[in-house]
């Protein structure tokens, strides 16, 4: 089943994209000071683009990726400056850049069939691919291991109102999130309502970089980023292409 289809793709767009600013407001300082310089920034899970409007705005050539064409419509609004895909970060290649960021988590879902590790992997390697050597990636994720992440939360606005549901499922190491939207018809007093199922993986923060490792970065761990003391067990990692390792896939 599709996700972010229309309604929820709305509630995220006006809602949701804070975060995501935040962040990649206060990473341009890296950015701004890289050497070699970036100029284009690839901006993958781009959302409704609100982080693609930070790096448009900051100067940058940005090119937003997203699989939902509902949050793509936002993005290109947002930020008519950027160039927006329809896609998967996965099983495709990058188109090249100087900086790769996924910031919101949207390397955290996969295919329920899939092996989120293989895939993770695999992607590392293609970012490694896509970049010049001391190209920066940017990310952040949901951690396997901490407090239980099991939650109830709404939000609402003059037209929308959201429902969620969080279950953490430890042996899978995945949430599963059931959401539910009403948001008011245009004109009318009626809203209509909505489900989507989100199924989201959990990462070991020192797998995780073992893998970029392996992918030829060198990663760091970044402070934590604006916002993020509302999202428990999310960490941001930081990694460099390294200058002399060669690059080869997972």
């Amino acid at each position: 089943m599709p996700l972010y289809e229309q309604d929820l793709a709305l509630v995220h767009a006006e809602g949701f994209g804070g975060y995501a600013e935040a962040a990649l407001s206060a990473l341009m300082p890296v950015l701004h000071g890289s050497e070699p310089p970036v100029r284009r920034v690839l901006d993958v899970g781009c959302g409704a683009g609100a982080g693609s409007k930070a790096l448009v705005r900051a100067g940058f050539e940005v090119i937003g990726l997203d699989p939902s064409e509902a949050l793509l419509d936002h993005a290109r609004r947002a930020a008519p400056e950027g160039t927006f895909l329809r896609r998967s970060a996965y099983g495709e290649p990058l188109p090249p850049a100087d900086a790769v960021v996924a910031i919101g988590e949207p390397l955290t879902y996969h295919a329920l069939e899939a092996d989120a590790g293989a895939t993770l992997r695999a992607f590392f390697a293609e970012v490694a691919r896509a970049l010049p050597e001391g190209g920066w990636l940017m990310f952040d994720l949901i951690d396997a291991e901490g407090p239980p992440l099991s939650t109830r939360s709404f939000r609402s606005a003059e037209d929308w109102l959201v429902v969620s549901e969080t279950v953490e499922d430890i042996v899978g190491r995945r949430l599963v999130r059931r959401i539910e939207t009403f948001v008011r018809e245009p004109g009318s007093d009626t809203y209509r309502r909505r489900r989507e199922t989100h199924h989201v993986k959990l990462f070991a923060r020192s797998q995780v970089i073992e893998w970029l490792e392996a992918a030829g970065f060198e990663p760091l761990l970044l402070p934590p980023l604006p916002e993020a003391a509302r999202l428990p067990r999310r960490f941001a990692l930081g990694a460099r292409r390294a200058k002399t390792s060669a690059i080869s896939p997972a």
